[in-house]
């Protein structure tokens, strides 16, 4: 019975950290996951450097640099560096445009409005 206990034990565990890493996954916004640009035009043409890059594995980058990670939660980015949480700004996608406002604490991210590839 001991032993069973602990198999029971071990798979509850195994369960709850899977549940927990579906619901990370969950949590970012596929629309968002992508190259963001300064205009349209850019992002449609000769590809220039990206302002912002969001990336489905939860990091992100600043001028092609990497900056750290994100999560999301409701319709707002929140941002940490090393595992602190450095800041959080509110985010709307409409089509391939993302606007960026209500900047909190320093995420790193400037309010503003972006673009991602039309194609």
């Amino acid at each position: 019975m001991k032993n069973m206990l602990k198999i029971i034990g071990i798979t509850v565990i195994i369960l709850v950290i899977g549940f927990s890493f579906t619901a990370c996954e969950e949590e970012l916004d596929s629309e968002l996951v992508a190259k963001w640009y300064h205009s349209q035009e850019d992002a449609d043409g000769p590809k220039l450097v990206e302002a912002y890059e969001f990336k489905a594995d939860g990091n992100w980058t600043a001028l092609k640099i990497s900056i750290g990670k994100y999560t999301i939660s409701g319709r707002t980015i929140t941002t940490t560096l090393l595992g602190i949480r450095t800041g959080s700004i509110d985010y709307a996608i409409d089509g391939t445009k993302l606007i960026l406002s209500n900047m909190k604490d320093a995420p790193g991210i400037v309010p503003g409005t972006y673009y991602k590839p039309k194609n």
